[in-house]
């Protein structure tokens, strides 16, 4: 099955081609289904085929494996804006009265999953947090292992979170950098850096924190903290701050840019080991590196790649894109394979002598890394909130809305489960293959001479194909 990505019907999960109303199946786990709603005219697939789409196959492959909901938090109403305010924003007089009147008494908000899963280090489940300040760990069976109140407050913006070789969860909120102790689950800030906090961090294989500052030029730096908080190291940048995170490579060096070109490589006590400055503004975020730790890659706003040896900063070769961009996106394969994304929806790789293998062009723009599992697909979200899985040669396996626009990047395992955030805010797990065979099949059942690849849309226990929702109950 060929699937072009840039003739992918965006329904948002609405029917397509259909002459009249939705159908809904629900499939049990013993492989029976019933079908619901209207049964007329077929629409892109017919019900049947869609039933066979997940009842054929037995075994919990072709399954939804689970979908975690986070509790919904209680909050009280504190502030009374003015009434001309709240009337031009949300209602009428009346609804000003009533919202005055319930200042002081709680009231429930739904969570959703704010951050991209994590595994952790204990095997026990995968650790999300949600836009309302509670940090969980959900276990392989989609229950709850613990649950951790890290903000009580309504607007926290947790994100960022790793997991310290320590075993302690590090976390940024609202800018700011905070460890939950894994023994006593308390929630502790990091200060010793104060105020001069740059936007990213990173956990190096000892549990030393990189963050890079950038509020003070004479101040800006890269420093290494301790997990008790106190610096074991700073490396000064008066010139230019950081651009994103310091990152350790294989080798145990730290690597970081500048926001104009200029490149550093660390030892682990953050004497300089090797320098170099190149022209033009960066795009990439972050370095990446080359599996063997030897070579290291940045981006730039016009569109170049730039591969830098870490042992002694030169430049080995620059290539590029093909297209502007105002930031970059880049992972590296176990093969040493480069995926560089960028705007405009075009995903481009290179290997390691810089030689261009393909490009994709997915139906958004791009701003999240491409995730590269262990099987070799390539998982790349897109702006419009599709996912899409893509092969060694550069071909869409399949493509699904799976996730809310802007969504945190799901996590893929070594088995190529995803867990994703759904647009409800539920994390949940599921088999790539499932959703290669949904595909599949649903190409394959369209009537007429012109086929089309619908959309799939991935929900809290349903799948939706071409106007037909697939429900999934557990027996």
């Amino acid at each position: 099955m060929k699937i072009d990505p840039m003739k992918i019907p965006d329904t948002g999960g609405k029917p397509t081609r259909r002459s009249t109303g939705e159908k809904e199946i629900t499939i049990s786990t013993d492989d029976k289904f019933t079908s619901t709603g209207d049964t007329g005219k077929p629409g892109i697939i017919d019900s049947k085929t869609a039933a066979s789409i997940l009842a054929q196959k037995k075994g919990e492959d072709y399954k939804i494996l689970w979908s975690f909901k986070p509790e919904e938090k209680k909050y009280f109403k504190k502030d009374s804006p003015s009434m001309r305010e709240f009337i031009e924003k949300f209602g009428s007089k009346q609804d000003h009265v009533d919202y005055v009147n319930s200042l002081g008494t709680p009231y429930f908000e739904e969570s959703g999953v704010s951050t991209t899963p994590t595994p952790s280090r204990d095997g026990k489940g995968i650790i999300i947090a949600t836009n309302h300040g509670d940090i969980y760990c959900v276990g392989k069976d989609g229950k709850p292992v613990w649950k951790k109140e890290a903000s009580k407050d309504e607007s926290a913006e947790i994100e960022g979170i790793n997991q310290s070789p320590t075993g302690d969860i590090i976390f940024k909120d609202a800018g700011y950098l905070y460890r939950l102790d894994h023994d006593t689950m308390e929630v502790k800030p990091f200060e010793s850096v104060g105020e001069r906090q740059g936007i990213y961090y990173s956990v190096g294989s000892d549990g030393t924190i990189y963050r890079g500052t950038w509020e003070n030029r004479k101040e800006d730096g890269v420093y290494a903290l301790n997990p008790d908080d106190t610096v074991k190291w700073k490396f000064p940048t008066p010139k230019m701050p950081i651009k994103g995170k310091p990152v350790e490579g294989p080798d145990g060096k730290i690597c970081f840019h500048t926001w104009d070109g200029e490149v550093f490589m660390l030892s682990s006590d953050g004497k300089k080991s090797a320098h170099t400055k190149l022209k033009g503004r960066t795009a990439s975020w972050n370095p990446v590196f080359s599996p063997d730790g030897e070579r290291m890659y940045m981006g730039f706003k016009d569109g170049s790649v730039a591969c830098v040896s870490t042992k002694d900063g030169k430049t080995g070769w620059i290539k590029s894109m093909g297209v502007e961009t105002d930031e970059q996106y880049m992972s590296v394969g176990n093969d040493g394979t480069l995926y560089v994304a960028g705007s405009k929806g075009k995903l481009v790789t290179f290997d390691t002598d810089g030689k261009k293998k393909w490009e994709y062009h997915s139906s958004g723009d791009i701003k999240t890394d491409p995730i590269v599992s262990k099987s070799g697909y390539v998982y790349q979200v897109c702006g419009d909130g599709s996912l899409h899985c893509i092969d060694k040669n550069g071909d869409a396996r399949w493509i699904a809305k799976i996730t809310a626009q802007y969504a945190p990047p799901p996590y893929v395992d070594d088995d190529d489960t995803l867990y994703v955030a759904t647009k409800s805010g539920s994390l949940q797990a599921i088999k790539s293959n499932t959703i290669e065979d949904i595909a599949k099949r649903a190409f394959e059942g369209q009537e007429g001479k012109e086929k089309s690849v619908p959309t799939i849309e991935i929900g809290e226990g349903f799948v939706m194909i071409g106007g037909v929702k697939l429900s999934i109950k557990r027996s």
